[in-house]
């Protein structure tokens, strides 16, 4: 499944069901600490980059044969996750389809926090877990 991972076990979040939103190395920073190298695809646009529909579908599936009990659905990945352009609804799906049987989580490096609309799709998340790692910005 290209899209979406685990459950993986996560000391903060218990078993985090994975979404990865953004193709390899897209992102708007490249941290030298990067688990996944440097940036290949430097942007900070906002894309649909994977169909709505694709990861929704990937995800169904993922919950509803996993083995693990899920604690978190958390989008996380190859990338920077507030770049795609439908986080927010995709989150919503997750509510709405769900109710609360799991806690939403976003990793993201927090550069596009300044964006209301951003915010504005993050809202309906229980967890934003910024990095913010810069010394002066």
């Amino acid at each position: 499944m290209p899209y979406v991972f685990g459950p993986v076990p996560s000391r903060r979040l218990g078993n985090s069901l994975g979404i990865n939103l953004i193709p390899l190395k897209t992102c708007n920073y490249s941290c030298i600490y990067c688990q996944l190298g440097k940036t290949t695809n430097f942007t900070n646009k906002r894309l649909e980059y994977f169909p709505n529909e694709k990861i929704i579908e990937e995800l169904k599936y993922a919950i509803e044969h996993s083995e693990l009990k899920i604690n978190y659905i958390t989008f996380v990945g190859d990338g920077e996750p507030t770049l795609h352009i439908g986080i927010g609804e995709i989150i919503i799906w997750i509510k709405k389809n769900y109710n609360d049987k799991f806690k939403i989580a976003v990793i993201t490096n927090g550069s596009l926090l300044y964006d209301e609309i951003v915010r504005n799709e993050l809202s309906n998340a229980d967890l934003v877990l910024p990095s913010l790692d810069a010394p002066d910005e």
